[in-house]
């Protein structure tokens, strides 16, 4: 062992934490991907399920009370309309072939979304093109922070996210094998169908979208300004009942949209304490978090000139514009149009990084940092998040306890 490279997966048998944070420092190295994803698990492992209002409560439940012991029962649901993505059906058939242990269910979840957070990482940190340096380390911290451990609680729509960001940063460079990928990310969440398609189209019809970029450009910024102003009832318009069939699929639409109707579409049942906390403080955030994407892309559409030759970061812009105004769109959203805030900064961060990497534009080097002022909301959600979904004993306890206080961890029922 080399010195300063500290044995991270010895630390992480002692004391799980205190492995991971030394393992963070250096994800090149084989054995701390190791200790990243195993950690990843433990956290899933210590998922608690004391307040009944977060999703992670909601989905042990119904891990507990509807398990899954058909395959072809997933199937069937799918087919009639009963279920909109399958992701964790499929997992919860799996676990329970081995556990009724809902601890055990997140585990392998948490393993799930761990190992496409590193993947995602590890990309941006091998693939540079310049040594380390501060900007580098503070964008993989924004990017981690912006979808952390803290949100493998809510397990499909963050675990697409980090699918979405491994693949496009692979798609973008011409790694093609994992376009599969794509067709898998609306069977996690269903709302990616749409960014499977965008993607899809800035990949390869990159040429025709380039000559239309100034057409995207404006949609980027009509989007932007109307996406403080109209009201969620706006989506019926764009969603036809016809994409609705299913009574699985009127109820997530009910679930995030609110309508204000008596009739027809309609919300099936009132937004959580949960979601309702806060809200002002996040929609403040949500829009400063908006409003700084907007002026990052604003930003490399400046410098265009200094990469109209690459066509890695061509594809990634156009790619940026789509999914941008996708983004803006579905902020509209009360409940959950904070995340596809969020979600739009994971490949931003990335283009963001690769343009300072490679061409060091003097504005990114003198205001990058402010990166740090604008994603304080983040970090400190983490926080929050964190300590309403995990039993804090992961965080100082050996490994031998925190997976003892799991075993023969008792069902959890409906409130």
């Amino acid at each position: 062992m080399k010195r300063g490279k500290p044995a991270t997966l010895f630390l992480f048998l002692i004391q799980p934490f205190m492995g991971f944070l030394f393992a963070i420092r250096d994800l090149k190295r084989i054995q701390n991907c190791i200790v990243f994803t195993i950690f990843a698990a433990l956290w899933g492992w210590s998922m608690s399920f004391e307040y009944t209002p977060a999703d992670n409560y909601r989905i042990a439940a119904s891990f507990c009370q509807r398990p899954v012991t058909n395959f072809d029962e997933i199937l069937e649901k799918q087919e009639e309309g009963k279920s909109v993505d399958i992701y964790l059906s499929i997992i919860n058939y799996v676990v329970h072939k081995y556990s009724d242990n809902a601890k055990a269910y997140f585990a392998v979840l948490c393993a799930i979304f761990g190992l496409f957070c590193l993947a995602s990482i590890r990309y941006v940190i091998i693939h540079r093109t310049n040594k380390n340096n501060t900007l580098l380390i503070l964008f993989v911290i924004m990017m981690f922070s912006t979808a952390s451990f803290a949100y493998s609680s809510m397990p499909r729509f963050w675990t697409a996210a980090w699918i979405m960001a491994f693949t496009t940063m692979n798609l973008m460079d011409g790694n093609y094998k994992w376009i599969p990928l794509l067709v898998l990310l609306p069977y996690i969440h269903f709302s990616f169908i749409a960014i499977s398609a965008i993607l899809v189209g800035a990949i390869f019809f990159s040429g025709f979208f380039r000559k239309h970029e100034k057409i995207l450009f404006y949609l980027f910024c009509i989007t932007f300004i109307v996406s403080f102003v109209l009201p969620e009832s706006a989506l019926d318009y764009i969603i036809p009942d016809s994409m609705l069939e299913g009574e699985k699929a009127m109820s997530k639409y009910n679930s995030y949209v609110n309508t204000n109707q008596i009739g027809g579409r309609q919300v099936v049942r009132e937004a959580s304490a949960y979601r309702e906390a806060n809200s002002l403080v996040t929609h403040f955030f949500q829009n400063v978090m908006k409003l700084a994407a907007f002026t990052v892309i604003l930003v490399i559409r400046k410098y265009k000139k200094y990469f109209e030759n690459d066509l890695r970061i061509q594809k990634m812009y156009t790619f940026l514009l789509m999914l941008a105004s996708l983004c803006f769109f579905m902020s509209i959203l009360r409940h959950v149009g904070w995340r596809f805030i969020w979600l739009l900064w994971l490949p931003l961060y990335y283009l963001f990084y690769v343009v300072y990497d490679i061409y060091k534009p003097r504005i990114i080097h003198k205001y990058g940092y402010w990166i740090i002022f604008v994603n304080l909301y983040t970090v400190s959600h983490m926080l929050y998040v964190t300590y309403r979904t995990v039993d804090l004993h992961l965080f100082f306890m050996p490994l031998y306890n925190v997976i003892q206080r799991g075993i023969d961890f008792p069902p959890v029922n409906w409130a």
